[in-house]
C-alpha cells in the first residue's frame, strides 16, 4: 500500500512539473529602427517580426507572426509556453527581431538584429539594445 501511495505521490508530481514547463509566460520586447536609408513609396506599412530560442543551444522558444506596427519605438507584447528565468544571471535566450517596410512593390526596406538576454528581462520588458538598421 505504502508503494501505491508513493507511487501515485510521484506521479502527481511529474504531471504537475509537466504542466508547469508547458505554461503560456507573457513577455514583451521593446525595439526601435532607422530607416533613413529607405526609398519607398507612400503609402508604407510597418511590419516586425520576433524569434525566441535558447542560448546556447538555438532551441526555438517562440515566433511570432509577422505584426503590423504604427510607431517607432514599439512594444510587443507576447507569450511563450516553458518561457523561464535563467539559472543564473548569465543569458539563457537570444533575441532575433526582424523590421520590413512593405509598400505598393511589396517588402521596399528591411533589417534584422539579435541581442542575448535573461528570462527575467523578458518577463519585465526586454529592451533591445541595439538599433535595427534598414536598407
Amino acid at each position: 500500500m505504502k508503494k501505491i501511495i508513493f507511487i501515485t505521490a510521484l506521479l502527481s508530481l511529474v504531471v504537475a512539473n509537466a504542466l508547469t514547463s508547458m505554461a503560456q509566460v507573457n513577455y514583451s520586447v521593446k525595439f526601435n529602427w532607422d530607416d533613413s536609408n529607405c526609398h519607398c513609396n507612400e503609402p508604407v506599412t510597418m511590419k516586425g517580426k520576433i524569434i525566441i530560442r535558447e542560448y546556447p543551444g538555438g532551441t526555438l522558444v517562440d515566433e511570432t507572426v509577422w505584426f503590423t506596427m504604427t510607431s517607432n519605438p514599439w512594444t510587443y507584447n507576447g507569450y511563450a509556453s516553458g518561457l523561464r528565468d535563467c539559472v543564473d544571471e548569465h543569458p539563457c535566450y537570444t533575441v532575433y527581431v526582424f523590421v520590413a517596410y512593405t509598400d505598393n512593390t511589396g517588402v521596399c526596406c528591411s533589417g534584422s538584429d539579435s541581442a542575448n538576454t535573461t528570462g527575467e528581462s523578458l518577463f519585465e520588458t526586454f529592451y533591445f539594445p541595439n538599433t535595427i538598421i534598414l536598407n
